[in-house]
C-alpha cells in the first residue's frame, strides 16, 4: 500500500484575519498608559540576614571591553526574604561603586569613589521578589567603565556593588579586580 506523501495530505493555510486596533486619542492616553506615581513608598527592609556576594570566578578584564560581572543575594536568615521593590531588569537592581587604587594606598572613604547607577527610566517594571530560607538570587552587571579606558599599564581598582533599592540597605564587601591594557 503507497504511503501519501506529505505534500499529497497538505493543505493550504488561510492567513489569519488582520487584527486592527484603535488609535489611542491623546485625551485617553494617560488612562492607557498611566504616568508614574509620584513617590514610591516601600516597606523598609529591616530585620534581615542576606549577603550580596560576587560569584564570578574572574578578577582581570581587558579595557575596551564592558565585562559582565555576578553577584548573588542570598537570604541566610530562617524565614523568608520578601523585597517589594525588586526590578524585573536585574541589572537595575544594582549599582556599582569603583576608584583606582594601588595596594600601598588607604581604602578612601566612600564619598570619593564614582557610582554606576543603572538608568531606571521613570517607572521600572517590579515585581515582589521572595527568597526562601538558604536562597540566592543572581544579578549580573557589567563593568561598563572598563569599556572607556584607554590604559598602557594594568591598572587595580576597588569595587564594591550595592542594591539599588530604597527600602533595603544591602552592601557587598569591598573587591580588586585589575584592569589589562
Amino acid at each position: 500500500m503507497p504511503m501519501a506523501s506529505f505534500s499529497q495530505v497538505e493543505k493550504p493555510l488561510k492567513p489569519a484575519p488582520r487584527l486592527e486596533l484603535p488609535a489611542i486619542e491623546p485625551a485617553n492616553f494617560d488612562r492607557v498608559f498611566p504616568p508614574p506615581p509620584p513617590n514610591l513608598n516601600f516597606p523598609m527592609i529591616t530585620d534581615f540576614d542576606a549577603t550580596l556576594e560576587k560569584v564570578s570566578p574572574e578578577v582581570e578584564f581587558k579595557a575596551g571591553i564592558a565585562p559582565k560581572i555576578t553577584f548573588r543575594l542570598k537570604n541566610k536568615a530562617q524565614k523568608s526574604l520578601v523585597i517589594y521593590e525588586w526590578m524585573m531588569q536585574e541589572a537595575l537592581n544594582i549599582s556599582i561603586y569603583y576608584i583606582p587604587w594601588h595596594v600601598d594606598d588607604d581604602i578612601p572613604p566612600l564619598e570619593k569613589w564614582t557610582e554606576l547607577l543603572p538608568d531606571t527610566g521613570l517607572n521600572p517594571r517590579r515585581m515582589t521578589l521572595e527568597l526562601k530560607p538558604n536562597n540566592s538570587a543572581p544579578i549580573t552587571t557589567s563593568l561598563s567603565f572598563v569599556q572607556g579606558m584607554r590604559i598602557v599599564t594594568p591598572q587595580d581598582f576597588l569595587i564594591l556593588a550595592r542594591l539599588n533599592l530604597s527600602s533595603f540597605p544591602l552592601q557587598s564587601r569591598i573587591m580588586r579586580v585589575r584592569v589589562h591594557p
